[in-house]
């Protein structure tokens, strides 16, 4: 079990509402030359990456380190993502006028840190409540 990083418009990336839809989040990506579909291949064709879900793309950095985006139900997100994927995420976040949130809510910067001038949306978030509860 790993801890997500959610590009998201909402309030909470758990909550129903304004969401990235489908069809924008594949229309971005297509635009974007670190942004892969799968399958993705390494030069001597094995598979780096592949998934049947929609909206599930392979995120390339210059580092040359990659890491997966899943698409599901308005949000992007990535498990256990380093801080250089959630710089990028903030930044594809800037472009679909969203922003960045840990599964607890928290708000992630530019710098991919976690931020200490904006206030959690919730005391307590999704993953909190969860392993509080009795």
């Amino acid at each position: 079990m790993g801890y997500d990083i959610h590009i998201t418009r909402r309030a909470s990336w758990a909550d129903d509402g304004d969401g990235i839809s489908l069809e924008e989040w594949e229309t971005f990506a297509l635009t974007q030359p670190d942004i892969m579909f799968p399958p993705v291949r390494a030069a001597d064709g094995t598979v780096l990456f592949d998934s049947s879900l929609p909206g599930d793309v392979l995120l390339q950095l210059p580092s040359g380190e990659i890491c997966p985006l899943f698409w599901s139900e308005g949000n992007t997100s990535s498990t256990n993502p380093s801080g250089q994927v959630i710089t990028r995420m903030h930044a594809i976040a800037m472009a679909l006028d969203a922003r960045v949130l840990g599964d607890d809510d928290e708000v992630y910067g530019a710098d991919g840190r976690r931020s200490q001038t904006e206030p959690n949306v919730r005391q307590r978030g999704f993953l909190s409540r969860w392993l509080s509860r009795g």
